[in-house]
């Protein structure tokens, strides 16, 4: 780990905020977080300065593929420009946003300490880019990255903001799921790393391009 973190020490992220743009592909009004009950979801679950850990892996089933595919599989209602947050305001931004960074942070938290990972960088100013595509009243996936690809992390969540699975980008990558009860094994790696494209494929807005067709 200790090479691993001196190299954090060398990125620096930009610190220009990019404008949130909204590009609609067939856009549906519960797509976005922009609706009063969405703010209002927004008001009650996120405090600034509070960061929730990670929620405990529920373990896979089938149903539990089948959520997950077919959010990733639907076809694009709303998709945002990519967005530099701010940690410690990431309750600022649209829900979708604030909970992917809360479960990125978290993830990098339990797994070599949140300020280690930011190294000389401030652990709450830091920013992050977040992609997000929102899947019509399913759902949406979320890719959050540090500015490294190799700790970047995409997550899918459904449209009551519930995290069901994430995919750490990575040489050795990683994935967890939270919608299962652990009655069947995790996917095969190479499943994985399917999923992991198709969620890169959702953000730049070709969704379906990549099946996930072994998550069942």
């Amino acid at each position: 780990m200790g090479s691993t973190n001196r190299r954090w020490n060398w990125r620096v992220l930009a610190a220009v905020t990019v404008p949130a743009v909204l590009v609609a592909t067939g856009c549906s009004s519960r797509g976005s977080d922009a609706n009063t009950d969405e703010s209002e979801v927004r008001a009650s679950a996120c405090a600034e300065g509070v960061f929730p850990p990670m929620p405990s892996e529920t373990g896979y089933s089938s149903a539990c593929g089948a959520r997950v595919r077919a959010i990733i599989e639907k076809p694009t209602s709303l998709r945002m420009s990519p967005l530099q947050v701010p940690v410690s305001s990431r309750c600022n931004y649209p829900v979708a946003t604030a909970e992917a960074v809360a479960a990125y942070r978290a993830y990098w938290d339990r797994v070599v300490g949140w300020k280690s990972f930011a190294g000389a960088r401030d652990p709450e100013t830091m920013k992050l880019e977040v992609k997000i595509s929102y899947h019509d009243d399913l759902g949406s996936t979320v890719v959050v990255s540090d500015g490294s690809d190799e700790s970047a992390m995409g997550f899918v969540f459904d449209y009551g903001r519930k995290l069901l699975a994430y995919y750490q980008y990575n040489q050795s990558p990683s994935a967890a799921f939270f919608c299962g009860d652990g009655s069947a094994a995790n996917p095969d790696r190479a499943c994985l790393a399917s999923v992991g494209s198709a969620l890169q494929n959702g953000i730049v807005g070709n969704t379906g391009s990549t099946k996930v067709d072994c998550l069942k």
